[in-house]
């Protein structure tokens, strides 16, 4: 515990977060850059994440809970598992203010959307404040299973189709869509470079 808690104090620029406990400066920092979206690099060690994430959704949280007729805000998070891990002993301080704002940041002006490739590991109580969901293919049994467990689908079809999914469709459900449906997702621009290998070509090159 010793040894974590002076990598901590070492660290200047975490300690320029931590030390920092005007929330409104924060948000003006963050409302006042004149783009219409951040992005926020938190490729930071784990330690270092639940502290950062924790005093960033914590400014978030008491800016807009007394500035509720400022600009609204939509957080996005990326590989949503590293935030609010189902393991509560692993992200109990980071996940916080995060399942706050799941609940009550409605009425702040405040939307979360929620993205991760592996949704048993997200925490229940979170999952299940979305209003509405985007599901891709799915193999996993246990993230399957979550999903059926967490989610409103009317149809136990859609569930079964799931791990049958092409690319570039998805399941969707809830507030946002008259009809649990199948839907396909609209091509990138610029289209990724994310195609399948070749496994016919392949084999030629390597015979060659």
């Amino acid at each position: 515990m010793s040894l974590r808690i002076d990598g901590i104090i070492e660290d200047e620029s975490l300690m320029g977060v931590i030390n920092n406990a005007d929330a409104a400066s924060t948000m003006d920092a963050i409302l006042h850059t004149g783009k219409k979206v951040i992005i926020l690099d938190l490729q930071v060690s784990s330690d270092a994440l639940d502290i950062v994430v924790y005093m960033l959704f914590k400014a978030i949280y008491e800016y807009k809970s007394r500035n509720r007729d400022t600009t609204h805000l939509c957080l996005v998070l990326e590989e949503a598992h590293r935030y609010i891990n189902v393991n509560a002993e692993e992200s109990r301080l980071g996940s916080y203010y995060i399942d706050k704002l799941s609940r009550e940041g409605r009425k702040f002006g405040v939307g979360l959307i929620i993205a991760s490739q592996i949704p048993s590991m997200l925490a229940y109580e979170v999952v299940s404040q979305c209003n509405s969901v985007i599901m891709h293919k799915i193999t996993s049994k246990r993230d399957m299973e979550f999903l059926r467990g967490v989610l409103r689908v009317s149809n136990d079809t859609f569930y079964l189709q799931m791990s049958a999914l092409e690319k570039q469709h998805a399941i969707v459900c809830g507030e946002a869509f008259p009809n649990d449906s199948i839907v396909r997702i609209h091509d990138a621009r610029p289209l990724p470079r994310s195609n399948d290998p070749e496994i016919e070509d392949l084999i030629l090159c390597d015979a060659n």
